[in-house]
C-alpha cells in the first residue's frame, strides 16, 4: 500500500493506545478504593457528665478539676479527663475506657501526679452494660477557696473559729472566712497579715499550721496548731499554693 496509508495507520494506532490508557486511568480514579476499617472502640465502660460547674479557673498551676475513676481505697486516679466548662459554666463530657477495677467516679481535683486533693461529687461506677450517666442535682462550686473551706476550715477549724465567741476574733465559717483572712492584720502576730496574697510563708494562717509558731513556748497562743495538718500534707500544700497564687476568692 502507499506509504502515506501506513503512516496514517500508525497515527491511528498511537491515538487508540492513548485513549485506552486514559480510559483505564479514569476507571481507577472514578471509584474510591475502600479504606481499611479501623476499630476505634475502647475497652471498658463509658461515663458521661452533664453538670453546671463553677470556679475551675481559680486553681493554681499543678491542679486539675477532672472527672476521675478510683478504686475503693485508691487515692490516685486510675483514669481521668479534664473538666472544661463552656462560657455558661456547663459541662458535657464523655469519659470512655473506664477500667474494670474502678468502683467510683468523682468530680474532683487531682494534682500533677493524679492524686486526689478534694472530692466535689461522687457516684458509683456501675457495671450493668449501660453508659454511666452523671447529672448532679445542683451546681458544683469547684473553686480553690471552696475546696479549702470544705476540706480544711469546715472540718478542722470552724469548731473553734465560729459562733459568737471566735478564737482570736477569727470567723472561719463558710461565707465569712475570706473577708476575715485576706489582707487582714493578725491579732496574734503584730505586723503580720493572716493571709498575705502571694506569700504563704509570711502569712500567719499558713505559718501557724506549718511551723511551731503557735506553740505555747513560742508566744501568746493558747492552742498549738502545728499538729492539725500533720497527717494531711496534701491539704497543707493546697493551702500554701492557694496563698502563693494570689489567695483568690
Amino acid at each position: 500500500p502507499p506509504w502515506y496509508l501506513s503512516w496514517w495507520a500508525y497515527i491511528i494506532y498511537i491515538m487508540c493506545m492513548a485513549l485506552s490508557s486514559l480510559t483505564l486511568c479514569t476507571a481507577c480514579d472514578d471509584g474510591r478504593i475502600p479504606e481499611k476499617v479501623r476499630d476505634i472502640t475502647e475497652k471498658g465502660r463509658v461515663a458521661t457528665l452533664d453538670a453546671d460547674i463553677a470556679g475551675t479557673g481559680s486553681w493554681a498551676k499543678g491542679y486539675t478539676v477532672a472527672l476521675a475513676g478510683f478504686t475503693d481505697d485508691g487515692t490516685y486516679a486510675e483514669i481521668s479527663k479534664d473538666i472544661k466548662p463552656d462560657a455558661n459554666g456547663h459541662v458535657n463530657l464523655t469519659l470512655p475506657g473506664i477500667p474494670d477495677e474502678v468502683t467510683k467516679l468523682e468530680v474532683c481535683v487531682i494534682n500533677s501526679i493524679r492524686k486526689r486533693v478534694v472530692t466535689l461529687y461522687t457516684t458509683a461506677a456501675t457495671d450493668n452494660g449501660d453508659t454511666i450517666r452523671i447529672k448532679p442535682d445542683a451546681a458544683i462550686n469547684a473553686g480553690m477557696l471552696a475546696a479549702i473551706q470544705t476540706s480544711l476550715f469546715d472540718k478542722q477549724c470552724a469548731h473553734c473559729h465560729s459562733g459568737s465567741a471566735w478564737a482570736a476574733s477569727l470567723n472561719l465559717n463558710d461565707g465569712k472566712s475570706y473577708a476575715q483572712l485576706v489582707n487582714v492584720a493578725s491579732t496574734k502576730e503584730p505586723g503580720k497579715m493572716r493571709v498575705q496574697p502571694g506569700q504563704a510563708d509570711a502569712s500567719v494562717l499558713y505559718e501557724a499550721l506549718a511551723t511551731n509558731m503557735s506553740s505555747p513556748d513560742e508566744g501568746n497562743w493558747k492552742h498549738d496548731h502545728s499538729n492539725i495538718m500533720v497527717t494531711d500534707r496534701t491539704g497543707l500544700q493546697l493551702l500554701k499554693d492557694w496563698i502563693d497564687s494570689g489567695a483568690k476568692e
